[in-house]
């Protein structure tokens, strides 16, 4: 991978490349950030956060009468990858996708099903996307160890969560059970568009 960008580097068609590791993955940051072996120089630029939510039932408050939701279809996919570029420039370093990455098991969507794709309309005219992945089977998140006093409130925490109906701590050695939401893509930013596919995918 890293040959690959120095070739891509050399012929200067990029200016800068990104890189993100997990804060805690010590080793990772040790190797790719040491400068050896022919390894690129890095800058920090800081911390990157990913939310969780936990998923529920739930309705759109201010859900539009004339917004409809489905889940996308063969036909619909060169209109969403139009869709995605037209809307997704408006953002920082958002892909630019083609119609040939979705529904395949490799490459830039590898795994993301159509299917896994929600679509909001309006008259037949698609304005938002939201996709939930399904990245488990090729990028796997597991809980190594907890701090000696979470380890040792983790009972207390896991009973309390229970009768809460909230998320326990899961036992060393399991892996998270997550979905990624991606994709997120809505015409003029509309709030209403986003709460209402929001709320259906949990």
């Amino acid at each position: 991978g890293f040959r690959f960008l120095k070739q891509q580097h050399q012929a200067g068609e990029v200016d800068f490349y990104l890189t993100s590791i997990v804060e805690d993955n010590h080793v990772a940051r040790a190797v790719l950030t040491s400068g050896k072996a022919g390894l690129p120089t890095y800058k920090d630029f800081g911390r990157f956060h990913t939310l969780s939510i936990r998923p529920q039932k739930t309705t759109a408050r201010n859900r539009p009468a004339d917004l409809q939701i489905r889940r996308a279809q063969p036909a619909d996919v060169g209109r969403m990858a139009g869709f995605l570029n037209c809307y997704g420039r408006q953002r920082q370093f958002f892909p630019a996708y083609e119609a040939r990455h979705f529904d395949k098991d490799n490459g830039l969507l590898k795994k993301l099903r159509l299917s896994d794709l929600y679509l909001a309309t309006r008259s037949g005219r698609l304005v938002g996307i939201l996709g939930l992945w399904d990245q488990k089977s090729f990028k796997q998140c597991r809980i190594v160890d907890y701090s000696r006093g979470l380890k040792t409130m983790r009972p207390l925490i896991n009973t309390a969560a229970r009768i809460g109906r909230r998320p326990e701590l899961p036992r060393p050695g399991s892996r998270l059970n997550y979905l990624t939401m991606a994709l997120v893509c809505i015409e003029k930013d509309d709030c209403r568009i986003f709460e209402t596919l929001f709320a259906r995918a949990l």
